[in-house]
């Protein structure tokens, strides 16, 4: 995680397009991270083939985002449903905290399940409370500090004074950090996987890279659009996803962590002044700096306070609209409680797959709830409305003749009118409600395009059949206010007299609100 937050970081503020991006690893990536090489140990693979699958997997996220970048799928981050994404935010930071609730303990035991009142040690939740507690209040009361270091400052301070006074049990120390561990050969050249190995648990690197990919996709994309809504810039966040893609290959070839865009860190040197890629790429520096300058003081850091500290943040992570969204459904303040409760089940849903199996499974699950929820959305009824030439008359003057054969003949003559997008998941009801008409009597009719948005080969596909059952029936069908090719110039011709200019009836034209994707050839 040292190296990645330095070169990862280093490379990505020289020459990343947001200035403003501070990226580094993050603790959801390493969480994957270390369900995969538990997942290879289980299967029965050893620890160093199993840290090398995981790294296989880095790299295999790598090339996800580069890929990614290169056919520019950044912006479906965008069509991501606000309730996911926050399922995603919650699970890993309810992961995170259950991971570290033991250590908070002082349990020697990592699975939070088997932990029994016995093998507490209080002392250790004393720490890592006092951990917690200041450091919320450091969160409210301290701008010029980050709250987490008072945190930890606090509680170790409880460490060792209670130590002092008291026989207390003594808490496992971080430890001296050997930097020199850090700068080695390639993990992967150093030490090439196994093919037999890597080949029986192909599914763990698959999926672990496509997990990290997509997690470390989201968190750049989000943090950069975030970004750049606060300075008032655009960027390119294809290209940021090529160079994060590029350097997590880096990444699993040195055997560093991922890393991704992350909101806080780039927040936080933004609330501290920056005015240019200076302080994006110097925080970097400034990490190693000060990790060369204290690592004895991080030696001493009792992993109690640690876990606290970790522990805290988590609970800060937690997505808050949705906690409050909780909130008011649970007190009944909410006056449209149906408008919200789909997106608080959503989030939860997320989450509990996330605790239930594992986060690689609730990205995955995550991904198809959005799929389904865009399918729902826009399948739903294209008909907006219809009615019979007989009922409904058209605002203009005709002669009486015309007025008298529509009263009479007008219940031969069906409008439908169409909304939305004309695709795969809304043709069958189109079908029907024309198949139903065409079979009460109906000898001409009439689709109205006017409020339709989109029409894909599927939609195209319907209007074909709905065009040959009319045929076969001796029925006439009739498309309405659907737009003329515009990417065709207009032949030029002379206006008529009383016919406005070309130039007018242009502008007329971009000014309608009928969507220009639909036309006829």
């Amino acid at each position: 995680s040292i190296g990645s937050a330095i070169l990862f970081g280093l490379v990505s503020g020289l020459f990343g397009v947001n200035p403003f991006l501070v990226s580094g690893p993050r603790a959801v990536t390493a969480l994957v991270l270390a369900s995969a090489i538990q997942i290879a140990i289980t299967r029965g693979s050893t620890e160093s083939d199993a840290i090398l699958i995981a790294f296989v997997a880095v790299l295999g996220a790598g090339v996800f985002q580069l890929i990614a970048g290169l056919f520019r799928l950044g912006n479906a981050a965008s069509y991501i449903p606000d309730p996911v994404l926050s399922g995603f935010v919650n699970a890993s930071a309810l992961l995170v905290m259950i991971s570290s609730i033991p250590t908070a303990l002082g349990s020697l035991t990592p699975d939070i399940t088997t932990i029994g009142a016995d093998s507490i040690l209080y002392f250790a939740l004393a720490v890592s409370l006092t951990t917690i507690a200041i450091q919320f209040i450091a969160a409210r009361t301290i701008r010029f500090v980050p709250a987490a270091i008072v945190g930890l400052v606090g509680g170790t301070a409880v460490y060792y004074i209670g130590i002092s006074l008291l026989p207390l049990a003594n808490a496992p120390l971080i430890g001296a950090i050997e930097f020199s561990e850090i700068w080695h050969m390639p993990i992967l050249i150093e030490t090439p996987p196994i093919w037999d190995d890597l080949g029986a648990n192909i599914d763990i690197a698959i999926t672990s890279a496509l997990t990290i990919g997509l997690l470390s996709s989201f968190d750049t994309v989000i943090s950069s659009r975030a970004i750049d809504a606060r300075t008032t810039q655009h960027n390119d966040v294809n290209a940021e996803l090529r160079l994060h893609g590029i350097l997590n290959i880096v990444m699993g070839f040195f055997g560093f962590l991922p890393g991704s865009g992350t909101m806080s860190r780039s927040v936080a040197i933004l609330d501290a002044g920056a005015k240019s890629r200076i302080a994006n790429w110097a925080s970097s520096l400034a990490l190693a700096i000060s990790l060369l300058i204290f690592a004895p003081l991080v030696a001493a850091l009792p992993i109690w306070a640690t876990a606290g500290m970790v522990i805290a943040i988590a609970i800060q992570a937690v997505d808050q609209p949705t906690i409050g969204k909780i909130a008011k459904l649970v007190t009944g303040k909410l006056p449209y409680p149906r408008v919200v409760i789909g997106d608080v089940l959503i989030s939860l849903f997320v989450v509990a797959i996330a605790v239930l199996f594992d986060l690689a499974t609730a990205v995955c699950v995550g991904v198809l709830v959005s799929v389904i929820l865009f399918v729902l959305g826009m399948s739903k009824n294209p008909v907006r409305r219809t009615y019979l030439g007989s009922r409904v008359h058209a605002h203009r003057q005709r002669k009486v003749a015309l007025i008298e054969c529509l009263e009479k003949e007008g219940h031969r003559i069906a409008v439908i009118e169409l909304q939305g997008a004309l695709f795969f998941g809304s043709c069958s009801r189109l079908r029907n409600m024309v198949s139903h008409m065409l079979e009460t009597g109906i000898d001409y009719l009439i689709l109205d395009f006017r409020h339709v948005t989109s029409i894909d080969s599927t939609g195209a596909a319907t209007l074909r059949a709905i065009n040959q059952q009319c045929n076969e029936g001796g029925k006439q069908l009739y498309l309405s206010y659907v737009q003329p090719e515009r990417r065709q110039p207009a032949k030029k011709r002379k206006p008529a007299q009383g016919e406005p200019s070309p130039e007018i009836s242009r502008r007329k034209l971009e000014r309608t609100p009928t969507p220009r994707w639909i036309w006829l050839n």
